[in-house]
Parts: C-alpha cells; sequence; structure tokens
C-alpha cells in the first residue's frame, strides 16, 4: 500500500512518525538474490550488468543497489523481472 503524505490525516502521519521514533514501526528493506549462475552470455554484459550481478549476493537492499548504479526502483525491477534466477528477501 503507497501512501500519499499530502492525503493522510494529520493524526495517522503523526502515530506513523512517533511509531518510527519509539521502535514499533520499522521499515522493509527489500534484498534481491540471484540463485545460481546468470543466464546471459559473459560477451554480452556491459559494465553495469556485471555490477548489478555482483551486489546480487543478498547483503545490499534496494536502496544501496540503486544508489550504487544511479537507476531508479522501477529500473532495478525490470531488469530483475528479466532474470529468471532472481528471488527477494524480505527483512
Amino acid at each position: 500500500m503507497i501512501i500519499v503524505p499530502t492525503t493522510v490525516p494529520a493524526t495517522l502521519r503523526r502515530f506513523i512518525i512517533y511509531g518510527v521514533l519509539k521502535g514499533f514501526i520499522h521499515r522493509v528493506h527489500r534484498y534481491p538474490m540471484l540463485m545460481g549462475p546468470a543466464d546471459e552470455a559473459p560477451h554480452t554484459r556491459d559494465s553495469q550488468q556485471a555490477k548489478l550481478l555482483s551486489l546480487l549476493d543478498g547483503t545490499h537492499h534496494f536502496d544501496d543497489i540503486c544508489t550504487r548504479l544511479q537507476c531508479s526502483v522501477r529500473d532495478l525491477e525490470e531488469r530483475l523481472s528479466q532474470m529468471a534466477n532472481v528471488c527477494t528477501i524480505f527483512k
């Protein structure tokens, strides 16, 4: 569920901020992980693709990967959806 801050009542927004500060509400990160060898041939990979494959070890979350590759979450999701053996861990 995506919540737009301008449409949320002030009391709900204040509750969320309070919960984050007190620690009973936390963010869930997505960690993509490569399960097995990459499907693509090594000669077709560019430097961005090689860097992406090196980050799919389950220790880098989406924000970290997007920052390193300088791409949006949507672009990263599209690239990962084209790879057959990638799973996402929510933590």
